[in-house]
């Protein structure tokens, strides 16, 4: 039989394999953690031109993922209707026919405004004006010769636009503050 002095040492024992145990799985929860953290910094942009491509990206995925226009708005006494060429936006009878969908005749306008299609075209003009100016950076910025002022100074002005393009996002999380006027 173990004495009094053995079973407390077997129990000393034990904990301290408990706490190696939750020392190692507390170290491995950082490891992760740091690598978690790491890999979102990797993940956020680190120039304008890269955080509007991914936002533009974004507000595209948005547009391709609803119902395709041409959407139109019909006011109605009995509820305002949003409708698609194939089915309602927003039906004038509401939550499950229930109630009747009020929509301010401006919001409405808005709404129909801003169908996918538009988006979608929005998109792509911001778009070609980021890769301009991708395009001469990448391919000008270093050259010499008569053309390069010129270059600078368009480079210039397309970053100024970039910045103004921007502005919607200013809220985002990967926003930047330099990235303001």
């Amino acid at each position: 039989m173990a004495s009094e002095h053995e079973v407390q040492i077997q129990l000393l024992q034990q904990q301290i394999a408990a706490l190696n145990e939750r020392s190692e799985a507390l170290a491995r929860e950082l490891a992760a953690a740091e690598r978690a953290r790491l890999a979102d910094e990797a993940a956020k942009p680190s120039s304008l031109d890269e955080f509007l491509l991914l936002r533009i990206a974004e507000d595209e995925a948005i547009a391709v993922a609803a119902q395709s226009g041409p959407w139109s708005f019909v006011p109605d006494s009995s509820g305002d209707g949003i409708f698609g060429p194939s089915h309602n936006v927003v039906d004038p009878g509401g939550y499950n026919g229930r109630y009747g969908a009020t929509i301010l005749p401006q919001d409405g306008e808005h709404i129909v405004r801003w169908e996918p299609a538009r988006v979608l075209s929005d998109c792509e003009a911001k778009r070609t004006i980021v890769e301009h100016y991708q395009y001469l950076r990448d391919d000008y910025l270093d050259e010499e010769g008569p053309d390069a002022p010129s270059v600078d100074v368009e480079l210039e002005q397309l970053r100024w636009v970039l910045r103004v393009l921007a502005r919607p996002y200013i809220g985002h999380p990967d926003f930047r503050d330099e990235w303001q006027f």
